[in-house]
């Protein structure tokens, strides 16, 4: 298997093909899969199976009389399915939807590539798509940067026969259980985990991303178990606790680490060019914010896999602030139940300030009408936490996690062992998933439960990084102690007082420097969002641009820059 995501394009004509992936419909009409050779194919006895992305055990798939949804629960990694049959031909993509899947309704073509897809657009730009980028940042539902190109839902397959068909293939809200099952305890799911990453280890050398917190550190310690090589690396100034701390713990351990430095010249001379990749890539999302995501995967493009913590801390920790998860607009339709009051935060909101007010005028009903839908859906779950984490696993992964992972593939393959879905099952009906703790709780005795579950697995498998200082200023060691809870509060509290005190330095990342050094490029194509934003505004901001401006003012700055990059055909 190749170690990149192989891209492929279905169309349709109507004249006979060669092609080997192809069938006729009852018309005559030819639908034809183009593009690279899949990652993995299998012929059956009346279809094609075609794997495009990182599945781990294609074996799940080798009997289609099963329905599918069984098959994508059992399946690892990150990929996009087609199955070719005689007469029609379905999509799906694997759990969670990590790797995006277009379909194009005026031209009926369908892609796992922006770059192919968007060859067969009418160019009608989708204000609603731009608005809803600022408001929460990502847009809610299928829509993109072209009215007539939209995106494959979650757990969902498309059916191409004469046109396109959709059908769920599951229901999540089942996944979320009323009461939770006292016998599953920190033992049962820190063996379930350690049994079920082991598949995942697949390269002759790991490479891991090792920070200060405890996701990267749970894989690695994994990793070491399994006695696995490994190359682990964390990005960030070098003054960083995220760049200090495991370089520290690495020392220790005796294994390699390298430090990619987000404030050096090796990166700061590729910003503009990863930022404007990353932003085409994903069809104007906001790659001026992560930038480092796809300059890691190239500089380290030599290394057959990428094992990231992704997703862990959201599955194990409730989610207590506002941030790149989720806005505080976005927080705001799980909260607030007024109607009214919503309706007038959402559109008198900062994130908005660039935008013509004529703009905002024109969209603002198509946008209510999407969050009205989403908020409908809350009497389906028997509470808010439960509500809000079906929005985390349907839309959030994707779109945050996904963003990031489907970038990174054009490089290497991305891999995300806390999302194995056997692991999953059994977490959620436990007192130890984020989802069965309190709605959006700030207390962190309420919160330490999750942390206690990544403790565990480290005793489970005895491994040294258990006695360990991490960046949050405590040993994992101490959270299955008596004393465990005090360890918590302790540093809690300090942040806290830190954070009043001092200013956020959003230049940690080297993305203030970065923008900055860029901003005469970005110019030169800024007029072709002038019918969307005033410019005079946005000049203005960026002229006084410092690292202790407001972080959402940075952050649509960054969102306006990668839509005129990704607008500008060069």
């Amino acid at each position: 298997m190749g170690k990149s995501k192989a891209q492929f394009t279905i169309q349709h004509k109507k004249v006979n093909s060669e092609k080997i992936y192809a069938f006729k419909n009852q018309q005559n009409f030819i639908w034809e899969v183009v593009g690279d050779i899949p990652n993995y194919q299998q012929k059956g006895n009346d279809y094609q199976l075609l794997i495009y992305g990182d599945c781990i055990n294609p074996e799940v798939f080798f009997d289609l009389k099963e329905d599918f949804d069984n098959c994508l629960q059992k399946a690892k990694g990150h990929f996009t399915l087609v199955v070719v049959y005689p007469h029609q031909l379905k999509i799906m993509g694997s759990y969670f939807s990590f790797l995006p899947v277009y379909y194009c309704t005026s031209k009926k073509a369908i892609s796992n590539s922006w770059d192919l897809i968007e060859k067969y657009t009418n160019r009608g730009v989708s204000v609603q798509f731009m608005v809803e980028s600022h408001l929460f940042n990502y847009p809610l539902g299928n829509t993109t940067l072209y009215k007539d190109i939209l995106l494959l839902n979650s757990f969902e397959m498309l059916t191409v026969e004469e046109g396109f068909s959709f059908e769920c293939l599951t229901q999540i809200n089942s996944w979320f259980n009323v009461n939770v099952k006292d016998e599953i305890d920190l033992k049962m799911l820190a063996e379930r985990f350690i049994e079920n990453i082991k598949s995942y280890f697949t390269s002759d050398k790991e490479l891991i991303t090792f920070t200060s917190g405890f996701d990267g550190r749970i894989i690695l310690a994994n990793a070491l178990a399994n006695n696995k090589p490994v190359q682990t690396f964390s990005m960030g100034r070098l003054e960083n606790d995220d760049v200090v701390n495991p370089k520290q713990n690495a020392q220790e351990l005796k294994i390699e680490f390298d430090t990619l430095d987000l404030a050096g010249s090796a990166y700061l001379d590729k910003f503009f060019e990863s930022a404007k990749k990353l932003s085409k890539i994903s069809g104007g999302r906001n790659g001026f914010l992560y930038p480092h995501f796809l300059y890691c995967s190239e500089h380290y493009s030599i290394f057959e896999t990428l094992q990231t913590g992704y997703c862990g801390s959201e599955l194990f920790r409730a989610l207590h602030v506002a941030g790149a998860v989720t806005s505080q607009e976005m927080v705001e339709i799980f909260f607030q139940e007024d109607d009214d009051k919503l309706f007038d935060k959402l559109f008198s909101s900062k994130r908005l300030r660039f935008f013509k007010p004529s703009v905002i005028d024109g969209v603002k009903s198509d946008v209510w009408r999407n969050v009205q839908d989403l908020r409908q859906k809350k009497d389906e779950f028997v509470s808010a936490n439960h509500f809000f984490y079906s929005f985390i696993f349907k839309e959030v992964f994707r779109k945050v996690f996904g963003f990031w992972t489907n970038a990174q593939f054009d490089n290497l393959t991305v891999r995300t062992p806390f999302l194995d879905f056997n692991f999953i099952q059994m977490l959620l009906k436990s007192e130890f998933a984020g989802c069965n703790n309190d709605f959006f709780t700030h207390n962190p005795l309420k919160r330490y439960k999750g942390q206690l579950l990544y403790a565990q697995i480290l005793k489970e498998l005895n491994s040294p990084l258990l006695h360990m200082m991490t960046g949050k200023k405590y040993k994992p060691s101490q959270l299955i102690t008596r004393s465990g809870q005090l360890s918590i509060v302790i540093p809690y509290v300090i942040k806290k007082i830190r954070k009043r005190k001092g200013q956020v330095n959003l230049d940690n990342l080297g993305l203030i420097t970065g923008f900055r050094q860029s901003w005469d490029v970005i110019d030169q194509c800024l007029n072709v969002v002038s019918p969307y934003y005033s410019l005079e505004a946005v000049r203005e901001s960026v002229q006084s641009m410092h690292p202790s401006m407001s972080e959402v003012e940075r952050d649509m700055l960054f969102q306006i820059a990668s839509l005129c990059i990704t607008l500008q055909h060069d």
